[in-house]
Order: C-alpha cells, then structure tokens, then sequence
C-alpha cells in the first residue's frame, strides 16, 4: 500500500513543538484489495529511544502521495486527529499541486546533485550550463529560473544579485530529509518571486541515536566525492553537522579542442536546537557552500553562430545561509508563535579571458545579501460539538532588507526594503473536504507596493477513489538587484526603472487511488499568464533589461503515478505536455513541449539489496543564439537554434555488505547520448561510478526525552 505523508511547505502556519512525532506499526499484511482499502496504520508514542521514522520515498503530483510500500511515520501523524495548529500537512488534503521527494529516495536513486532529482516531477524543467559546478536552472510549469523560490530550511535561498537560485550550489545530499516541489502562483503565500512555484528542502532534524554516517565515491572524469554527517539528540537537545566535498577534472564544455573543464564544491551544514522550557524551542541553522571552477568563453573571432571555445576563464562563489528561530507553543498547541532571524549572503567572482579581446581581461566581483525578520502566529479555532471541523488562522508580519554591490563598477552599496503582511485561513471538515486561502500585502521602497493571493481547495469523494483539486493565485517578481544596480562594462547598463513581473493562474486536477491503494495516478491542468515579463534588450551597442509589452502564457498537462505490482518491486512515471509562448506568440525557448520520466526499483534478498533504472526524456525544443555576421565591425545579431530530442538513461545497484556497510554503482547517460540543454554548452556522455557508504549507531545517546 502506498502510504500518505506530510509536507510542510503548503502553508505559512507555525510548526508546534508540543510533541515528538509519533511512530507507526507496520501495516498489517493484506491478501485482498478491499482488505488493503480497510488497513490503517496504528498510531503508538515512541520510545524513549526510538529515532524518528523517515518517510518511505515519495512522489506526487497533484497533492496525493506515492511511496513505496513502507511505513512513514508523517504518514501515521497525518491519520491521527488534529489536536495541534500543526504546519505539518496531510499532502493528500492539499489542493495545491505539489510532490515530495524523500531523503530515502535521493540516496536509494544515488543522487549526487538533488537538481537531477527534479527532473522525475511534473513541470519541472532543469538547465544545467557548463560544468559541474556550472549554473544550474530550475523553472516550473513553463516559468524562469528567477520565478522559482527556493526555501532550506526555511530560508529564502535566492541570490538577490540575479534573482534565482543556482542548484548547483546543492551536493550531496546526505543530510536531506525531504524535498518539496509546490507548483503554480505562490506569492499569496511566498512573496516575490513565486510565479512559477517553490522549492522546499528540509534537513534532518538531528534527532535519534548518535549516528555516524561516512561515503567514499569514484568515478568518470576522475570524479572524487566525499561525506559524512554526524548527528544525535532527543527532544531537550539536538544537533546534526554534515559536510561534503565533490572534486572532478571535467569535460569540455567547448565542442571545439579538448580541454577539460573541472571544478571543486564544499558543502557544510550544522543545524540543531534545544527546548529550555515545555512548549519553547529554540533553533539555529548555518550553511555554507563554495564553488570554484573553470569555464569556456563564447567565439567571437569566426563568423558564424556563437559557441563556446576553450579558454582559461574562472569562476567562484561563496554562499552563507543562516538562520535563527524561537517558537513557542501555548494553550495545548492551539497558539503557536515564531519569532525568526534569518541572512543569505553570496559573494561572486568570475574572471574573463576571451582571446577576442586580448591582452584585455575583465575581472568582475559582486556581493548581494538579505536580512529578514518575521513574527508567525498560528490560532487553532475549534467547532465545539463538532471536533471533525476545525480551523487554522495564521498571520505573519515579515521585513526584508536587501543590498547589493559590484566591487568592481561603482562599489556602491544599493539597497532596498520590502514589509509584507500575511493572513492565511485553513478549513478542515469531516476528513473529506479541505480549504485555504491566502493574502498578502507586500509595501517596498524602489517597486511599489502590490497584492497577492492563493486559494485552493481538495476534495475526496466520499465511498470512491477519487479525490478532486484544484488551486488559484497571483504572483509577483520584483526586478533583481544586478538588473536595476548593477553594470558590465561595454556589455550592460542597468535600468532602475523596471516594474515587477506579475502573474495570474489556476490549475484542477484528478487523483485516482486504485488496486487497494497499491497505485495512484494524477492528472492536473494548469493555465497561467505573465505580464510586464522582463526580457534582455540592446541599447546601441550595450545590453540591458526591459518589461516586455504584452501578455505571455503558459499552458499544460501534468499526468504521474506510481505502482507497486510486486512486493518490493516499484514503477514511477510522469508526463508533462507544456504550451509557453511569448505575447508575440512564438515559442519561449528552452521549454519542451514534452518532457517525462520512467523509473523503476526493486529491492529483495530481505531488503539488502536493490537494482534500479530511469530513463529521463526531453522533447525538442527552440534557444537563443547570437550570430557573429562581422567580427571586424563586432556586428552580433540574434537567432532561434533547435536543440534536439534526447533521453538520459540511468541504472544502479547496491549491496549491503554488513548491517553498517554499503557498496554501490551507478551508470549515469547509459546510451551515451550527445545532446545540449543550453546551445553552444557540451554536456557529458556515459559515466559510471561506485562508492561505499558506512554507518555507524549508539543509541543510547538519544534516551533523554
């Protein structure tokens, strides 16, 4: 049976601290569809001991879970009555159309890069430009980069320089717990930025047994990647530090020469927390990833379509997230309130060589950084007389402060401040139809002010497998720092002037639960507009940003699902048809009108071992080029390019040698497959990989409680 789970990410409600997440039993075994339909799973407090269950892999479109046949303890919470304003919600209950990926699942699927897990949702398309370490995209329904907000552990984690979020900032993975695609219009709820959607990645929390995990891996292109998380803790104390190393010698992103373009990331985390008082918890968290790199240039010596060619240029970056929080919890979980301090600073670097211009090189260092401060408070409003209908009131008062400076234009530091309200109301009644709706008022000193909103709704047809849900927003995405501040000189001015992207969208949808809950199937339709969208313009010889005139759309089809046919044997699927067009009415680039994704597990020998397959398929689709028609004159002019259909096979195996050992393997591009993602930017071919995970447990650590 495929059990639900919970995801966080679909509401602004404070999480309570009042209880520790309760366990399940295992469900009992079933011979017979009606017999499955009927099991539960029982709720049981767990022991003193006991480290919090995981959710067994999950991926859901539409808001319905799909797991693999294992007990999830969310799951187990998400059955018991509400007693609480939890922020933990009951995917299924949700009319937002959202899909979580378990921290199980990445490391089952042996994902070294959790933007490569992305590609399995619905929606979702992932550009990866250069190396390694290279900009990594991730847009949603037909959206930008920049229209993406990414949250880790509850921090806003985009650049406020460009406006997005590079996922190749993310490696490992390790210490995720989940990770949380919310699709569709989310500034009701998020503020700017969330046209497209959110990404929400959550760590563990740190809690359980004294635990010692270390992974050693080797690979293609002379790939070295590197490990480990140490965490413990119980429910007065807890703490978790990870760090992670991957190193590798590259590929040519150039389809020209044969040098080799590598890079070197560092991951590092600690996050933990402690309870002083019942019903107080304070937390913390602090990240930080380096980048270094090396990078190709763009030929502007031949005449002809520009493309990369080799040179020695470099990149670097530095980012830093933080976050402190103090929660308490009030009247039996009915109040709960967050007072929350959080900062994201990103230093960037980047050294240009282009034999275009030599002996010239252009040198180019930029800061950006935000602090925000945020008050939540979430009510539990109860029904007397009726406890099958409850209500959750949340309001939230945030201010945000943003800076940016290019050391080597003016060294100015440009700033600006934005102060946002937020209420959000929830329904709940009698366990089949669920409502929420959500406002928000965002007043800012450079763009304005403006409004955003988000409703949905979920409905399960009582006596049937059918559940129904549909959603509807706005959103709002204010111009980025660089495009308003920021200068590259002969190539760029910025312009001050630009007005924010707004969006408007719906989407409704199907969910079916069939076989006895063995397999799900979704299918959601999603229409959504965008205005005054912010495109790349000339002025003269120079470059800079406008808002585009006109209204550009987006349209699709969304269909996932998943089965267990087998004991222990699981197939996924999903299917995206996707309609972007520009308010000319010309394809938007780098958006396949069909994307989708096979994939399929099974695990046996008593649950040691486990073999797997994907195939990952992206449709033909248009790019930008620029055509260099007189080098003399430097006389550069656009063009439409076709990048080509293709599909990236993966297969991979583990073995646990001893309870604590694992040794595993992995076939990346198994067909070998030459393709582009983004025009002039080779990609790599057939790469394979091993390693050996350990881990190491004294539970007798984690007994206080």
């Amino acid at each position: 049976m495929l059990p639900p789970v919970i995801v966080e990410g679909a509401t602004r409600a404070v999480r309570p601290v009042e209880r520790a997440a309760p366990t399940a039993e295992p469900a009992p075994q079933v011979s017979t569809p009606k017999a499955a339909a009927q099991a539960r799973p029982r709720v049981v407090r767990p022991a003193a001991k006991a480290a919090p269950a995981t959710t067994a892999p999950v991926t859901s479109s539409g808001g319905d879970a799909i797991a693999s046949d294992q007990t999830a303890a969310a799951a187990a919470a998400a059955e018991a009555p509400a007693t609480e304003a939890t922020a933990g919600l009951l995917l299924s209950n949700q009319g937002t159309a959202a899909t979580v990926i378990t921290g199980d699942e990445l490391r089952q699927q042996q994902v070294r890069s959790p933007v490569e897990a992305l590609r399995s949702i619905p929606g979702v398309v992932v550009s990866k430009i250069g190396p390694a370490a290279g900009l990594s995209q991730v847009g949603i329904r037909g959206m930008a980069g920049r229209h993406t907000v990414v949250i880790i552990d509850g921090i806003e984690a985009n650049n406020p320089g460009d406006g997005e979020f590079d996922f190749s900032n993310l490696v490992g993975g390790d210490e995720i717990e989940r990770i949380e695609v919310l699709r569709g219009p989310q500034s009701g709820l998020y503020g700017s930025g969330a046209i497209g959607g959110v990404v929400n990645i959550v760590t563990k929390s740190g809690k359980g047994p004294l635990t010692l995990t270390g992974r050693t891996e080797y690979g293609s292109f002379n790939t070295r990647d590197v490990g480990a998380t140490l965490s413990a803790g119980n429910d007065k104390a807890w703490g978790l530090f990870s760090t992670h190393s991957r190193q590798t010698a590259g590929f040519n992103i150039s389809p020209f020469g044969g040098e080799k373009d590598g890079s070197k990331t560092t991951s590092s985390i600690f996050k933990g927390g402690f309870s002083p008082l019942e019903g107080l918890t304070i937390d913390a968290v602090l990240r930080h990833t380096g980048k270094r790199g090396n990078r190709d240039e763009e030929n502007f010596l031949v005449p002809g379509l520009i493309e990369q060619m080799d040179a020695p240029s470099k990149f670097s970056s530095d980012l830093w997230l933080g976050a402190l929080e103090g929660r308490l919890s009030l009247f039996g979980g009915a109040w709960v309130q967050s007072v929350r301090g959080e900062r994201r600073s990103i230093v960037n670097d980047d050294l240009s060589v282009n034999a275009a211009f030599a002996p010239f090189e252009f040198y180019e260092r930029y800061r950006a950084n935000a602090q925000t401060y945020r008050y939540t408070s979430t009510f539990r409003l109860d029904t007397p007389g009726m406890p099958q209908v409850r209500h959750y009131l949340t309001g939230l008062a945030e201010q945000k402060n943003e800076g940016f400076v290019q050391h080597t234009n003016d060294g100015v530091d440009h700033e600006r401040k934005t102060r946002s309200v937020v209420g959000e109301l929830r329904g709940e009644y009698w366990n089949s139809l669920f409502l929420s709706g959500a406002i928000r008022r965002d007043d800012t000193d450079v763009s304005g002010d403006f409004t955003t909103w988000r409703t949905s709704a979920s409905f399960k047809v009582p006596s049937t497998p059918v559940r129904v849900h549909a959603s509807m927003g706005t959103g709002v995405k204010l111009p980025s720092l660089f495009e308003q501040f920021g200068r590259a000189p002969t190539f760029f001015v910025p312009n001050p002037n630009l007005k924010p992207e707004t969006s408007s969208g719906w989407d409704a949808g199907v969910e079916l639960s069939l076989l006895g809950g063995r397999a799900v199937i979704d299918a959601t339709w999603f229409d959504t507009e965008l205005k005054d969208q912010i495109r790349s313009s000339s002025v003269g010889s120079l470059g800079t940003s406008i808002n585009q005139a006109g209204i550009s759309t987006r349209q699709g089809l969304e269909l996932s699902g998943k089965l267990i046919p087998l004991p222990g044997l699981t197939i996924g699927a999903s299917y995206t048809w996707l309609e972007a067009k520009e308010p000319t009415g010309i394809e938007e680039v780098r958006r396949p009108r069909h994307a989708g994704r096979v994939d399929a597990k099974y695990t046996f020998d008593r649950e040691r071992a486990s073999i797997g397959v994907s195939a990952v398929y992206n449709g033909a689709m248009q790019d930008r080029a620029l055509r260099m028609v007189d080098p003399a004159f430097f006389d550069i002019r656009p063009e439409r390019v076709a990048l080509k259909e293709y599909w990236l096979v993966s297969a991979m195996a583990s073995y646990k040698v001893t309870p604590t050992l694992e040794a595993y393997g992995r076939v990346e591009n198994l067909l070998d497959q030459r393709y582009q993602e983004v025009y002039g930017f080779g990609t790599p071919g057939l790469a394979v990989y091993g390693g050996l995970r350990l881990t190491l447990q004294d539970k007798s650590v984690a007994s206080a409680r």
